[in-house]
């Protein structure tokens, strides 16, 4: 097989490689570490921003407990735990978001206020949690008890039992909900050296060069037997400099050729 058929059938293998060496990579880090710099300050201090313009948030949690009829117990164990995902949406659903919004004229939506509550079965126990997160902190309590008692009559009127109490009621937040600024910050920086990181190896994907004798035999499909160094240019500045040593002297020459007539 001639070589120029070695060439294509080594174009082809080539993108079974590796992409990027080890060296490349240094390679590339080293000539625009810039960049991760630039994206990983700026990251961060969007981070800072988003932390110092976010508002106080308050929570409140009632604690629901779902318990057993008067038949087999093994059997409504098991029922009730199939029952739970369906509670759950019970306790989501519009109906007990409208019943609540009603009750307190709240100038919300349904789907609003539903984003606003977290309600989960409370794992390995017969317990539903419901959770409700507003600015307000006086309305957390009222709100995620209210929840919890329309989601009560609603199973009441859909499934006719009364298998579901208040085991605790909500109590007032002692305070907004606390975040880690310094973690939110780290976070945000970490994704903006990782954005830096991804875009300094995508230029080098688009743009790479041939740097080394290994990088062209991967791409000729040839090995290569020698190379020819670079010459310094002494020479050609040697001759340089005695060309303009001619330049001069022809220079002067002239110069005292013009001079002879003035001086008679």
């Amino acid at each position: 097989m001639s070589k120029k058929e070695n060439l294509y059938f080594d174009e082809e293998d080539s993108g079974q490689e590796e992409i990027l060496s080890i060296g490349d990579i240094i390679y590339a880090f080293s000539k625009r570490w810039w960049v991760v710099l630039i994206m990983a300050i700026a990251s961060g201090l969007a981070g800072y921003l988003n932390v110092k313009d976010r508002p106080a948030m308050y929570q409140s949690s009632t604690m629901l407990m779902v318990g057993q009829s008067s038949y087999s117990a093994a059997s409504n164990k098991l029922d009730m735990f199939r029952n739970m995902p369906t509670y759950v949406e019970v306790a989501r659903s519009d109906a007990t978001m409208e019943r609540v919004i009603n009750k307190y004229n709240m100038r919300i939506s349904p789907s609003a206020l539903k984003g606003s509550i977290k309600v989960e079965p409370v794992r390995d126990t017969d317990f539903i949690k419901v959770t409700y997160t507003n600015l307000d902190p006086s309305m957390t309590a009222i709100v995620a008890d209210e929840i919890a008692y329309q989601f009560i009559n609603r199973v009441r009127e859909i499934y006719h039992t009364e298998n579901i109490s208040v085991l605790e009621k909500a109590k007032n937040p002692r305070g907004p909900i606390t975040v880690s600024n310094i973690k939110m910050i780290l976070i945000f920086t970490g994704a903006g050296f990782a954005l830096g990181t991804l875009i300094i190896l995508l230029l080098e994907i688009i743009k790479r060069k041939m740097r080394n004798p290994s990088d062209i035999e991967k791409f000729m499909g040839i090995e290569i037997i020698g190379s020819i160094p670079e010459f310094e240019r002494r020479n050609s500045e040697i001759d340089e400099r005695a060309n303009k040593g001619r330049i001069k002297k022809v220079y002067s020459n002239i110069l005292e050729v013009k001079k002879w007539p003035i001086l008679k």
